[in-house]
């Protein structure tokens, strides 16, 4: 069995893939009582799928941020009512190599290595706010997925019945987190998402049709800069398809800035 969140009081949730695809009929059981499962959305860019069903004033959390947590952070996860866990978080992670724009890439690390047990458990910070998503454990350590990158297409649900992720269209090789790279690419730039290879940015996309090349360093989105705090992908998906975003990128010794209209993943 998975574990999930109440997301709306009438009656949606978030559960993992993990175990197998939902489907209605199930039964889900919020605070004792069971509840038939009408409709399954799949979200593209995470190993989620949000359930729905004919509920009123069930109880929901409020939402807090994932990209907020710092090393040393106090965490629980809430696998069920009746179990909470409390939790140490170490270090947020991303993935080497290049990294797309349009899927959420970052994971909270925790110590807990058993709390990979409880897949889709809901972990909430000191304020009981909502931060993530347990996915599973390696070598030791539990990721959580954080909440940020998961709200946005299940905003556009809400409004649109259709789940929708924003998608900028490129993949980067994040230059805070990457050693040895050529000055001849980086121009000396320890801080950006450089567009490394000719198909770094894909035809036809929205970072296509607002002039990104192949060699730009994408420096800020909409003027947060891509540092050791935020990569490129913790800036895309929290947008959501058809909101404008200026970039500002250096193209070998000039910086100038362009404008994007994000498309749908």
């Amino acid at each position: 069995l998975a574990s999930g969140a109440v997301l709306t009081s009438d009656g949606w949730i978030a559960t993992t893939l993990e175990y197998r695809t939902a489907v209605e009929s199930d039964v889900v059981v919020v605070g004792g009582k069971g509840y038939v499962v009408t409709r399954v959305a799949l979200e593209p860019g995470t190993n989620l799928q949000f359930l729905k069903v004919d509920a009123s004033n069930l109880p929901v959390f409020a939402f807090g941020s994932g990209f907020d947590v710092r090393p040393g952070d106090q965490l629980f996860a809430v696998p069920s009512p009746t179990a909470v866990f409390s939790e140490t978080a170490v270090e947020s992670l991303w993935p080497a190599g290049a990294i797309s724009s349009d899927v959420p890439s970052r994971r909270i690390s925790v110590e807990d290595p058993l709390l990979g047990n409880y897949p889709g458990a809901p972990v909430v910070n000191v304020r009981g706010e909502l931060i993530g998503f347990v996915e599973g454990s390696a070598m030791g350590f539990t990721s959580v997925l954080p909440v940020d990158g998961v709200l946005p297409p299940f905003n556009a649900l809400l409004r649109t019945g259709m789940v929708a992720r924003a998608s900028l269209g490129v993949s980067s090789t994040d230059l805070t987190r990457t050693l040895g790279l050529p000055e001849t690419e980086t121009s000396g730039r320890a801080q950006g998402a450089l567009l490394r290879g000719t198909s770094s940015v894909k035809k036809g996309s929205a970072g296509a049709v607002a002039g990104l090349l192949a060699g730009d360093v994408i420096l800020s989105v909409n003027g947060t800069p891509i540092d050791e705090t935020r990569a490129l992908d913790d800036l895309i998906v929290t947008h959501v398809p058809g909101d404008e975003i200026v970039l500002r990128v250096a193209r070998g010794s000039e910086e100038i800035e362009l404008r994007a209209i994000l498309g749908a993943l």
